[in-house]
């Protein structure tokens, strides 16, 4: 067909419209082809007439002529546009044909880019209901011009990015448009093809049309927060659901705005509206003082069911509409009944508004958290791996970004051993410092955010966690917590990284668990007659973390008595989602600490009283309560399977928590240090100097005297326990802190030997355990305890030391001596008190470190280069005098030698008998003369007489002055 002729058959074809329906379908498959084969002359008044032949068909009622025409009619229009890609790309001499308008004034057109201008701001002014400027039609549905502006927008988006003329379109006219139609009452199918117009905008054009976006979320905003209709909010929430789930996207929207001097603060405005979103219907998820399981409408299976209608046709209505009516509702935010399987935002086939699950807004929510901390984990984590380990960890996940969907399966090592396969743990880089880094300005960006809006996303996540929710919500919300926390972290933010770790330790320990368990500890501790035997497990298992039994001496019924508690007492034990939080919070640890510094208190702390409630309770599952008591099979399945995994959960909590306790090991001294801290503050403190007790309550401390807490740090749970009030609430609790000491001494054992006592943390962590086990307000079992724990200590550290050289060998065996020297010197002082218990006690803990004196000398005597002056005067401190003068005669003379207990010559005897034996000639001549003084105390003590026979036999004596 010669080109000449174009206008001719197009004319031909706009009259032809008016035909039967063959011809008109005939019709509308020929102008795609006519467009395509003469695309260079198909332009101006005949791309005009073209357009005007699909319009005048569009109008057609017939279903199948309009449905083709539209569709044909979109086609047409984004052809249009290819032609301006393909005019910019060839980069042509071809001659400017127009000009268009724009802020800066009016540009020159080529041909095809001077057709879309035109076509594209006819068919705004045609959406807009006014009269087009070069098209000769005026009866486009508002919904269909959405629909092919939405076209072109999708299509062609580059297009508005390099041609200023369509840019001037949408920022005096599309943008408009859109915002002051969301203002009014707009119909469904008009709001969302509104949103997804408004939405593309943002994703593609917020950087040239920055004003007005802004305004446009701010119009969401207020529709989320004040507009009643259901449907209208979820399409709003459908909009911030995609922001969210696009990092870069939010990131550049709180540049532009929350970031600017004088800008909206436009996330700050809607996570806060996140906030009241949440808490607007608690009655709708469930919102209680824990986390439950969602129950279903008991009502809506009968309202749906034949048999209703048949009861209403029978003239029972009335009774049965009484139930169904507004009483029954879905309670809490589960998969089953909170999602829509077509979002609103997607459903352009409806004219009226679908019916929205009341929970769907919620569930949206929660999909806004996960998002948004998925997306600033995968921004911020690669950035903090150091170049050099940055190929190896690619294949490891981060403990923190552990998945919490499920228990873990392995249980891990038995005991406190780095694994070979363990990973290095060094402090991880702050982004922020990484100045030189090109994504530095992000960086920046997402910890400004983090500063900005942390206090309204805690307030929204921890709604949710008191909410009904099922597994599948619940594991999502917990992995969000644990990334915006571990973000905060790596940024050293440490105000939101305290607050969201407090906010998961409360969640994994709750308060109401916690009381109830030290009340279980008090009636348990009144049954008892006399204070447990010392635990016998102390070098066996005393590397079980959260293994409570190993706590508890042999002759506590660690099984039967817990479990009759935890039945009388009802909700008095951890479920699996506290376990999952618990877990949560130690993968953190893991993650974080090196940089915890004070904060590792909040870890710490909630280890320590999740161990308590497992002692308290036995280890008894706790069973998740379903949010209300209707009857609901799925909710009950979900509760049983919960419990079911219980063991599974406690097992990966207790490798969660090795795994804790072994990173240490890579830990620079100064963090180190700040770990060996927590620990020490985890237990109670005393003053033994306080006023004198009653003889009759040896035990108990003054009745005046102030919570026997230290003073708690900051997002400390503030929980005072007394020994007045929960016997066993601080001896477990202690014995929970003395065994982690321990834990941590024998896995930095060469740490603590390698670098002077003040840098490796040696001096904290002794002192603490020589003050606990001097304390005589401390109770027995938790004084022997850390006796035990010190004596350990001393023990592997010597044996680590007797391979070093001996320099370096001598200076630490003089310190581990000393360490037993002054923990027995500080039993001797003469304000501490004393009553019969605790003289009781403290011969006790003589014993203990005596036979751990003795265990050193049989196990390294012969490799001891240094302290034997030390051991002899531990030896002697079993000996006091005494002095009983008759009247009238000197002082000097009438002093009398005692042991300070005759239980205590035997194992104080077994050491000198050991060195006489074996070590002689190993001993230095300067202390022949204490060997000699020694045994002149034994053999003067009259307690033990065979003791003293043994030391002055003949044999014996001259063995020792030759």
């Amino acid at each position: 067909m010669p080109r000449s002729r174009l206008n001719q058959v197009l004319e031909a074809l706009q009259q032809a419209t008016s035909a039967g329906l063959d011809v008109q379908l005939k019709i509308l498959q020929a102008l795609p082809s006519l467009l395509s084969n003469y695309s260079a002359d198909v332009k101006g008044e005949l791309l005009v007439t073209a357009l005007n032949i699909c319009f005048i068909l569009q109008s057609s009622k017939n279903a199948i002529v309009n449905n083709t025409s539209a569709a044909t009619l979109q086609q047409l229009v984004v052809s249009v546009f290819d032609k301006v890609v393909n005019e910019d790309r060839s980069g042509s001499d071809s001659p400017h044909v127009g000009e268009a308008p724009t802020d800066s004034g009016s540009v020159p057109l080529k041909s095809a880019a001077l057709d879309a201008y035109r076509i594209f701001n006819d068919i705004c002014l045609l959406t807009e209901s006014q009269r087009p400027e070069y098209l000769r039609f005026s009866g486009l549905t508002q919904t269909f011009g959405l629909e092919l502006i939405e076209s072109v927008l999708t299509n062609h988006a580059g297009i508005f990015s390099t041609h200023p003329e369509q840019a001037h379109i949408l920022r005096t006219r599309v943008m408009p448009f859109i915002i002051s139609a969301l203002r009014g009452k707009p119909t469904f199918a008009a709001t969302v093809r509104l949103v997804r117009i408004l939405y593309t905008l943002l994703r593609r054009h917020m950087s040239i049309l920055p004003a007005e976006s802004g305004d446009a979320m701010d119009i969401l905003t207020q529709l989320l927060d004040q507009d009643t209709a259901l449907w209208k909010r979820s399409l709003c929430m459908e909009v911030f659901r995609g922001i969210f789930a696009e990092p870069g996207l939010f990131r550049r929207i709180f540049m532009l705005y929350d970031a600017k001097e004088g800008q909206k603060p436009i996330l700050k405005n809607l996570t806060a509206t996140f906030v009241r979103v949440s808490t607007e219907k608690p009655s709708v998820i469930g919102l209680g003082h824990q986390s439950t399981i969602p129950v279903a409408n008991p009502y809506a299976s009968i309202g749906a069911s034949t048999d209703q209608a048949m009861l209403e046709v029978s003239g029972v209505a009335g009774i049965m509409s009484g139930s169904v009516g507004p009483e029954g509702h879905n309670t809490g935010i589960s998969t089953q009944w909170s999602t829509m399987r077509v979002p609103c935002i997607d459903q352009l086939d409806k004219t009226e508004p679908p019916s929205v699950p009341e929970s769907y807004l919620y569930s949206l929510t929660l999909a806004c958290m996960t998002s948004l901390s998925e997306g600033l984990a995968k921004f911020i984590l690669p950035l903090t791996v150091p170049g050099e380990n940055r190929n190896r960890k690619r294949s490891t996940k981060p403990e923190a970004d552990r998945p919490e969907g499920s228990a873990e399966t392995s249980t891990g090592r038995g005991t406190l051993e780095r694994s070979a396969s363990f990973k290095k743990n060094p402090v991880p880089t702050n982004p922020l410092l990484l100045e030189d880094h090109p994504l530095h300005a992000e960086v920046k960006i997402c910890a400004a955010f983090i500063e900005e809006c942390w206090p309204a996303i805690l307030a929204t996540c921890s709604t949710f966690l008191y909410a009904a929710l099922d597994s599948e919500y619940y594991h999502g919300l917990v992995r969000a917590f644990q990334k915006f926390t571990h973000v905060s972290g790596l940024l050293q933010l440490t105000t939101p990284r305290d607050a969201f770790l407090t906010t998961l330790g409360k969640a994994a320990v709750p308060p109401n668990v916690f009381t109830a368990c030290l009340n279980a500890g008090t009636a348990r501790a009144t049954t008892q007659t006399n204070p447990p035997d010392t635990p016998n497990s102390i070098f066996s298992n005393a590397r079980g973390l959260l293994s409570v039994d190993s706590l508890v001496g042999p002759s506590t019924p660690s099984t039967e008595k817990p479990r009759q508690l935890s039945t009388d007492l009802g909700p008095s034990t951890l479920n699996t989602r506290n376990l999952l939080c618990l877990r949560a919070l130690v993968n953190l640890g893991i993650a974080l600490g090196p940089t915890l510094s004070s904060s590792w208190r909040i870890v710490l702390e909630t280890l320590q009283q999740a161990d308590f409630v497992l002692f308290t309770s036995g280890k008894s599952a706790g069973r998740t309560p379903t949010a209300t008591k209707a009857a609901d099979q799925q909710a009950d399945q979900e509760a049983n399977q919960l419990l079911a995994n219980f063991g599974t959960e406690i097992r990966a909590v207790e490798t969660a928590a090795s795994r804790l306790f072994e990173s240490t090991i890579d830990f620079p001294n100064s963090a180190f240090v700040e770990v060996v801290t927590a620990v020490c503050e985890l237990v109670e403190k005393h003053d033994d100097t306080a006023s004198e007790e009653p003889s009759s309550r040896p035990q108990s401390p003054p009745s005046a005297a102030p919570s026997l807490k230290t003073p708690p740090v900051p997002h400390r749970r503030q929980l005072s326990i007394s020994t007045t009030s929960a016997y066993s609430g601080p001896n477990q609790e202690n014995q929970f802190a003395l065994a982690k000491l321990g834990d941590l001494a024998s896995i930095n054992l060469e740490r603590l030997l390698s670098y002077p006592p003040e840098v490796s943390g040696w001096t904290p962590l002794v002192s603490e355990l020589i003050t606990t086990l001097s304390s005589s307000l401390n109770t027995a079992p938790v004084r022997q305890r850390a006796a035990e724990t010190l004596v350990r200590v001393v023990m592997e550290a010597s044996s680590v030391a007797a391979s070093y050289e001996p320099e370096p060998r001598g200076k630490i065996q003089t310190r581990l001596l000393n360490a037993f020297r002054d923990a027995l010197l500080c039993m001797q002082t003469k304000d501490r008190q004393a009553t019969i218990t605790s003289h009781s006690t403290d011969v006790e803990i003589y014993k203990i470190i005596l036979d751990g004196l003795r265990g050193i000398l049989e196990n390294c005597g012969e490799s001891l280069v240094k302290g034997w002056d030390i051991t002899f005067e531990i030896i002697d401190t079993i000996f006091v005098k005494q002095t009983s003068l008759p009247s009238g005669e000197d002082e000097a003379n009438h002093h009398t030698l005692m042991a300070r207990s005759a239980r205590l010559i035997r194992p104080s005897f077994a050491s000198l008998q050991l060195i006489c034996s074996d070590f002689l000639p190993s001993l230095p001549n300067s202390c022949f003369l204490n060997l000699v003084d020694t045994l002149y105390k034994f053999s003067s003590q009259e307690d033990d007489l065979n003791v003293a026979l043994t030391v002055s036999c003949p044999t014996r004596v001259e063995m020792v002055l030759s």
